[in-house]
């Protein structure tokens, strides 16, 4: 069997972006694969400031990410920010590339290359009366931001920003996040790997050949959604603690009876029931480790996620896009007909308007409620 660090070489944190968004077509997968929503964190400049010097200066591996970029990557972290964190870093960087001894093209290029990974959302200017309460005006793009599209929290050290009414973590808490990922992805492919092979095999070890060839040449055929539906009955199937107390015992009874090629296939099997059982584990640990550090916002009801969805991303959106942001955004649902409760909520609320090609947007004509 691999360790668990050669497999966690060979599933990198990366995967776990690949898998949640297959997981979105189709909204009972992710709660078949255990995923955690996504957190939605505002990053304040401070924050950049300390990635962009760590990437110029501290790393000796060009090739190394922190600990918020691969949390980023993973989309285990949606990375979101007003557009006026790009004038404060522009105008940071030559202060920096003097005070730090690097060039500024060096700090102009990777943040160049950071910018990609942040969502940029318009946020109302500040006016002169809420400029003047404020703690610190220079902040309140971000509060206003952390608001408008229901984030979990600020990532900044500024005090300012919870003293504003924002929740906020610091950014060595985003290493919880990076672990989860890290754990997360090899034990994804361990679990469906684990439940596509066992589902056949106590279905009935003599036709196992005769199974895998004729499934494997009529599931290419089948549509998308017949494709992830049968995924997703796999997945069902093992997923019941008895049915892996079944395969297990299953095992231990039967293999000295079976002729020596399923005799080996079973104990393969068993190493990679117990593979599985320990990087489930190791997952437990990193998610209540996780969901300890870092705050949670409220997501309300359904309504008001797409809400922050629309707002987000600043342009009108299709209803499956729209359906696969609001899973992302922490929306829980076990049905597969989410998209056409969407659909209904949209069209009976008048926060939203249907363009003429069929997407959505937010109202321009009404009052947005405080999400």
């Amino acid at each position: 069997m691999q360790t668990t660090e050669s497999v966690n070489n060979l599933i990198p944190s990366d995967n776990l972006l690949r898998l949640r968004e297959l997981s979105l077509h189709w909204a009972p997968l992710i709660r078949l694969l255990e995923l955690l929503p996504q957190f939605r964190l505002v990053i304040d400049a401070n924050v950049i400031i300390e990635e962009l010097l760590f990437l110029t200066q501290k790393r000796r591996n060009p090739a190394a990410r922190t600990h918020l970029q691969e949390a980023i990557d993973s989309g285990t972290v949606v990375a979101l920010a007003p557009f006026k964190l790009q004038d404060e870093i522009s105008e940071r960087i030559p202060v920096l590339a003097v005070e730090r001894g690097v060039s500024q093209e060096t700090l102009q290029l990777a943040w160049l290359e950071y910018q990609s990974r942040i969502r940029f959302v318009e946020v109302e200017p500040v006016s002169a009366e809420e400029a003047a309460a404020a703690v610190d005006p220079d902040d309140l793009p971000y509060v206003y931001l952390y608001w408008k599209v229901n984030a979990d929290a600020v990532v900044s050290r500024d005090w300012h920003i919870p003293a504003m009414g924002a929740a906020s973590v610091k950014r060595e808490v985003l290493i919880h996040a990076r672990n989860y990922a890290r754990e997360k992805a090899p034990e994804i492919v361990l679990r469906v790997g684990s439940y596509i092979v066992t589902v056949p095999l106590v279905a009935g070890l003599v036709v196992l050949g005769k199974i895998f060839a004729s499934v494997a040449k009529g599931f290419a055929r089948l549509p998308a959604e017949v494709q992830l539906a049968l995924f997703a009955i796999a997945l069902a199937a093992g997923a019941h603690p008895r049915s892996r107390q079944a395969l297990t015992t299953f095992v231990s009874t039967q293999a000295a009876k079976l002729k020596e090629p399923a005799w080996v296939l079973l104990h393969v099997l068993g190493d990679l029931a117990e593979e599985l059982a320990a990087a489930e584990r190791r997952v437990r640990v990193q998610e209540e480790i996780l969901e300890r550090s870092m705050p949670r916002a409220t997501r309300g009801p359904l309504r008001l996620v797409a809400l922050s969805v629309c707002v987000e991303a600043g342009q009108a959106l299709t209803t499956e896009e729209l359906t696969r942001g609001v899973l992302r955004a922490g929306y829980k649902s076990e049905s597969a007909q989410l998209k056409h409760y969407l659909l209904r909520v949209l069209r009976q609320s008048e926060l939203f308007i249907c363009t003429p090609d069929g997407r959505w947007t937010v109202s321009a004509h009404k009052e947005l409620p405080a999400i």
